[in-house]
């Protein structure tokens, strides 16, 4: 089960250090809406929410979460 933040996307980290780039990630992936590879970090099978509003989230991401349509996946139409 995961936790899903605004637009329905789990952060992902592109490294595991304090300070980390925060990105938005669908559920079902481990790419980044800005294309970034990402990980998840998963607490007793629960994901945390993307959080743009948060100092170190990604620009693109927040940017690309607002948009009201479809997730697309980076590098597909």
């Amino acid at each position: 089960m995961s936790e899903a933040g605004p637009g329905g996307y789990r952060l992902g980290l592109e490294c595991l250090q304090r300070d980390a780039v925060q990105h938005a990630v669908a559920a079902d992936s481990e790419i980044s809406l800005c294309g970034e590879k990402v990980s998840s970090l998963p607490i007793l099978g629960w994901s945390l929410p993307f959080v743009p509003t948060a100092v170190r989230a990604c620009p693109v991401c927040v940017r690309l979460a607002k948009r009201p349509c479809r997730v697309v996946r980076h590098g597909q139409s």
